[in-house]
C-alpha cells in the first residue's frame, strides 16, 4: 500500500493512508517479511521467460500464470523504483535450482524491511502525503454518480469520513 501512495503522490494526487495498527507496528506483512525480492536472474527476454517457467514449474501450474508473467517483465523496473526512492538491497543472488535472483533489503535479511518500509514512509510523508495510525476503513463511500467518493473508518475517536 505504501507503495502505491507514494507513487501517486508523486503522480500529483491527494493521498492520505489509512493504517489500522500503531504507527510503531505499521507495515502489514512486509514488515514481518524477510526483505526478499524474487526477480529474473537476467533483465532479458531469455531471463524473464526463465522465470516464468520457473514459477510455473514450481507452483505446479496452480499459480496464477498471468501474475507470474507481470513479475517476470516487471521486477526489475519495480527494484529500479525502489532503489529511485533511496531503498538499498544486497546484490543480487542466484536462488537455485530457478534461474531467479533475489534481492535482500540491506543492512541484512530481516533487518533491511523495516529500514526500506521507514525510507519509503518518510519519501511518502516528505512528499505531502498523509497517514491516519489506528484508523480502520469500514466502508467505501459512492456518490450518487456510482463512484467512489471516501470512506468511512474508525479511529480512537470512533466513526470518521474521509
Amino acid at each position: 500500500g505504501l507503495v502505491t501512495a507514494l507513487q501517486a503522490k508523486l503522480d500529483g494526487a491527494r493521498v492520505l493512508v489509512l493504517e489500522k495498527t500503531a504507527e510503531s507496528r505499521t507495515g502489514g506483512n512486509s514488515r514481518v517479511s524477510g526483505g526478499s525480492f524474487l526477480v529474473p536472474m537476467e533483465d532479458t527476454p531469455a531471463g524473464r521467460d526463465a522465470y516464468y517457467q520457473d514459477m510455473l514449474k514450481k507452483s505446479m501450474g496452480r499459480g496464477p500464470a498471468d501474475l507470474y508473467r507481470v513479475l517476470a517483465d516487471r521486477a526489475h523496473e519495480g527494484m529500479a523504483w525502489l532503489r529511485n526512492q533511496g531503498g538499498e538491497f544486497l546484490p543480487l543472488r542466484q536462488q537455485p535450482p530457478y534461474r531467479a535472483g533475489q534481492f535482500t533489503a540491506g543492512p541484512a535479511m530481516y533487518f533491511g524491511m523495516p529500514k526500506l518500509l521507514a525510507t519509503l514512509r518518510k519519501k511518502f510523508l516528505d512528499a505531502g502525503g498523509k497517514l491516519a495510525y489506528e484508523t480502520k476503513a469500514q466502508q467505501l463511500v459512492v456518490t450518487a454518480k456510482g463512484r467512489v467518493g471516501g470512506v468511512r473508518a474508525v479511529d480512537r475517536e470512533g466513526l470518521v469520513d474521509f
